[in-house]
């Protein structure tokens, strides 16, 4: 887990920050992660991917989106809360 984290954020924040550091070691991406959240379930947990993909529109939370409508009706993303970083 994410030292780095005040323990007053929530679960679905701590997923967004373990993604971020997962990244940072992999090289896929920066310093940004989320968390896409619908009615208390994680959708996804990712990270940044402008590095691994080389393309600039990578950013954590568009990434959670793309895989969210992968895995759920697009229609209900919208429904989705996203925690990122």
């Amino acid at each position: 887990m994410c030292q780095t984290v005040p323990t007053h954020l929530d679960q679905y924040f701590q997923l967004a920050c373990d993604t971020t550091i997962e990244g940072l070691r992999k090289g896929t991406g920066g310093p940004f992660g989320a968390t896409l959240v619908r009615n208390g379930e994680v959708i996804c947990a990712v990270g940044n991917t402008v590095l691994e993909q080389t393309d600039i529109s990578g950013h954590a939370e568009m990434v959670a989106v793309r895989q969210g409508c992968k895995t759920r009706h697009p229609g209900s993303v919208r429904l989705c809360d996203v925690r990122h970083l």
